[in-house]
């Protein structure tokens, strides 16, 4: 859990001021302040925070993208039914999977490493270090890519494991040694599992 925490807060207090980018800049500065406006409001629930996270993840992440990205070679040998659902039900386990991380928010302290801009077709990498009143820092990193709609986050590396490598390799050896219907109820499980959680306290403070 606090795994997932780390990544959510990464993924919108992550990137710095020292940006030379100026758009980039103010899309970050943006996240930063919707983002803890929702963690640190006392007045919201657990459960209206989360409704609202979710929101903001949705919003702010290439869902579509990644979940073409994920699913690799096995894109091609399946009915473009069958892509929509698996979109939906990826984006459902990738929005839920951070938000539930709002429950376990302590005010974590953020410390940029460095930004930049990695390629022509504007993507940008940050470097940051989540330090925990627990634990052991943790590095994270997290691509940002501008699209015709904004910016847009498209994978956070987490002490070296980027989320959607991790994904692939996950889906494809599940393709390779079931089926396709046996992904899509894995997906549903897991979905079924951090709904599960949630409800566990989620409206209650």
């Amino acid at each position: 859990m606090r795994k997932i925490l780390s990544i959510f807060i990464i993924m919108f207090t992550g990137a710095s001021a020292y940006a030379d980018d100026t758009k980039i800049s103010k899309y970050i500065s943006s996240l930063i302040t919707e983002t803890f406006s929702i963690l640190k409001d006392t007045s919201k629930t657990t459960e209206r925070k989360i409704l609202e996270s979710e929101a903001l993840i949705t919003k702010n992440m290439d869902l579509e993208w990644m979940a073409k990205f994920v699913l690799g070679r096995y894109r091609r040998s399946i009915t473009p039914e069958q892509q929509a659902e698996f979109t939906k039900l990826y984006s459902i386990y990738v929005v839920k999977s951070y938000s539930s991380g709002v429950k376990s928010f302590q005010n974590q302290e953020i410390k940029i490493k460095s930004q930049q801009q990695i390629n022509s077709s504007g993507d940008y990498l940050v470097k940051s270090l989540l330090v925990r009143p627990e634990g052991d820092p943790l590095q994270i990193d997290y691509l940002v890519r501008e699209t015709k709609s904004g910016f847009k986050v498209f994978d956070v590396v987490t002490e070296g494991i980027s989320l959607i490598n991790s994904h692939q390799a996950e889906f494809t050896n599940t393709m390779s040694n079931e089926s396709f219907d046996a992904l899509i109820a894995d997906i549903k499980n897991k979905i079924k599992s951090l709904e599960n959680g949630r409800k566990d306290g989620s409206a209650s403070k």
